[in-house]
């Protein structure tokens, strides 16, 4: 499995989806979207230019819709391009969320999920 970096505040918080700012990040990699409330649960994993990624996933509906069951929070991975697609196959297939890209023809890349994950796997 491959180790990676996910990105944190610099207090070691997770960044709020809605209204943290985009202009400093940079690069590309994968991103997961999730909220955190009694049962969390991801909504959205994918993959490319990560601000503009992300940029438009704060207009997407589908994704806002969740916001009514906890704050919605995201981070990312700067990967290099050849391994996103296979990584966000793999964290799609592991955190089962209702949004993200659809990646069926490529293996998935085992990377490590953000720990937030490991609080979804014990609800």
């Amino acid at each position: 499995m491959r180790q990676v970096h996910w990105a944190k505040t610099d207090a070691g918080c997770w960044y709020p989806f809605e209204t943290f700012n985009l202009f400093h990040v940079k690069g590309s990699g994968v991103y997961v979207i999730w909220y955190d409330a009694a049962k969390p649960a991801s909504v959205c994993v994918g993959h490319g230019l990560i601000a503009s990624r992300i940029a438009d996933r704060r207009s997407d509906r589908g994704v806002l819709m969740y916001r009514d069951l906890g704050l919605l929070y995201v981070t990312w991975a700067e990967l290099p391009h050849g391994i996103q697609q296979g990584a966000a196959r793999y964290l799609t297939e592991k955190l089962q969320p209702p949004f993200g890209d659809t990646l069926f023809l490529v293996p998935p890349i085992e990377i490590d999920p953000p720990d937030f994950a490991r609080k979804l796997e014990r609800v």
